[in-house]
């Protein structure tokens, strides 16, 4: 038998007609270790349900198993279904294709349920009433008046969902990187400790320093890259902001500024706005800064660069000349 259910009461109709083998119980066990929820297409086992196309009007579901209302499932050979042609000219139609629990019948089946021809179709509702009749999508069949069908994948994986496991649920050390394949863990997925989160900013134009040693804290109006929210190109644009407390490397890197009659330019970094000065540096009148520092910051806290130059008139820094940057280490 291609399909079959388990377990209703024996004795009766559909998939309860007569008594449950071990084989039975061996492939309910094995159905229901490859699903990690309680309902939906179980992962990896056989063909995972998979949906295909093999000739017009006609979507062919593969092998695979399921949970749905409770029951395991097994599909151990295609079945092809019968998507009818849209009538009407114009017209499409969007069928589903479910895995349907019939508590009546005793039986979970593959299940066509039409929708209606139109223009713009829209799908037809699912039923999930549980112990009566409950439905589980696998695919969307859209079909045009000539047949043609598209398969549209709506296959639920019995899998965990996002949130089952946190990281309270496992042990210190419990994961190494023996156990975690090559490549198995795109870049948009990696942790915050592993993820090289940083911010750098410039300044998109010219900026004047004051004469006479007047500090003048920078303003950032452009961003080459900012991972973490930590600046504002517009508001309190002369901050970086902490958004996760730990050290941080933080570079500056400032090419000119110093004017005429002057001696030095110096640059210092602040943090929350203060004189708390954690980092300072002087140039002579090449006018030329690059420092890199590494401080421990708490939630919150922000930097900013404040700039002075005793030259007897105002200095220039070029557009793009200014930079400042962190990045979190951990």
């Amino acid at each position: 038998m291609t399909e079959k259910s388990l377990f209703w009461t024996t004795g009766g109709s559909g998939d309860g007609a007569s008594t449950y083998t071990r084989a039975d119980w061996s492939k309910a066990l094995k159905i229901a270790g490859a699903c990690r929820s309680f309902e939906g297409v179980a992962p990896n086992f056989l063909n995972e349900l998979v949906g295909s196309v093999p000739s017009a009007n006609t979507a062919r579901i593969g092998t695979g198993g399921a949970l749905v209302d409770g029951k395991p499932y097994e599909n151990s050979a295609p079945v092809d279904v019968t998507i009818p042609s849209a009538v009407g000219a114009g017209n499409t139609r969007i069928d589903r294709i479910v895995l349907r629990a019939n508590w009546t019948a005793q039986t979970v089946r593959i299940t066509r349920i039409p929708g209606s021809d139109a223009v713009s179709p829209t799908a037809p509702v699912i039923t999930q009433t549980s112990e009566t009749t409950y439905d589980i999508m696998l695919y969307q069949a859209l079909v045009t008046t000539a047949g043609v069908v598209t398969l549209t994948d709506e296959r639920v994986m019995a899998d965990l969902a996002a949130g089952d496991v946190s990281s309270t649920m496992i042990a210190d050390g419990a994961v190494i990187t023996a156990k975690i394949p090559d490549a198995s863990i795109p870049n948009s997925k990696l942790s915050e400790g592993s993820m090289p989160y940083g911010v750098q900013v410039t300044n998109s134009g010219a900026l004047t320093i004051p004469a006479s040693a007047v500090a003048y804290t920078v303003p950032f109006n452009s961003e080459v890259f900012d991972d973490d929210t930590m600046h504002d190109n517009s508001t309190n644009n002369t901050r970086l902001t902490c958004k996760r407390a730990g050290r941080y490397f933080v570079t500056i890197n400032i090419q000119g500024g110093l004017g005429s009659g002057g001696t030095y330019v110096m640059a210092r970094i602040t943090k929350n706005g203060t004189s708390n000065v954690i980092g300072q540096v002087t140039q002579g009148p090449s006018g030329y800064i690059l420092s890199t520092s590494y401080f421990e910051l708490a939630l919150n806290d922000y930097l900013e660069l404040v700039v002075a130059q005793n030259g007897t008139g105002t200095g220039n820094v070029n557009s793009g000349a200014a930079l400042f940057s962190m990045a979190y280490d951990g």
